[in-house]
């Protein structure tokens, strides 16, 4: 069952990652917004280019997928540029980068804490 023990992995990386971004509170709407669209991104516009534009909108997100992708390497977007000239290895790392995108979508729409209920609300109960 290497499958599900890799999807585990991927899982809790994605939750410890999520955990970085924002230890102390809810994530704001804006990012859980881009989130749920990221795993398409990356599959429409190539791992490269969606690296980019997270990379200069969402710094804490894009230093998330560089710790998951390149652990050992200092800057994921020039590591991406400067070695994915074989496409084979492209494809592998775009669906890496997918597959973490998606849990973090998922995670993050799972663990979206709830609001407190409004002062009409309470009133009505």
């Amino acid at each position: 069952m290497q499958i599900q023990k890799n999807e585990i992995q991927v899982a809790k990386a994605a939750r410890d990652a999520l955990e970085r971004i924002s230890p102390d509170a809810p994530l704001e709407e804006e990012i859980l917004h881009y989130l749920n669209g990221l795993p398409s991104r990356i599959s429409q516009n190539g791992l490269i280019q969606a690296m980019a534009a997270l990379k200069e909108k969402y710094s804490k997100i894009y230093s998330q997928f560089q710790h998951y992708l390149t652990p050992d390497q200092p800057e994921l977007l020039n590591y991406l540029i400067d070695t994915l000239h074989e496409v084979r290895y492209y494809v592998f790392m775009q669906k890496r980068a997918i597959e973490f995108a998606g849990w973090l979508k998922q995670l993050a729409n799972a663990l979206k804490k709830k609001s407190p209920p409004d002062k009409e609300d309470k009133q009505t109960n």
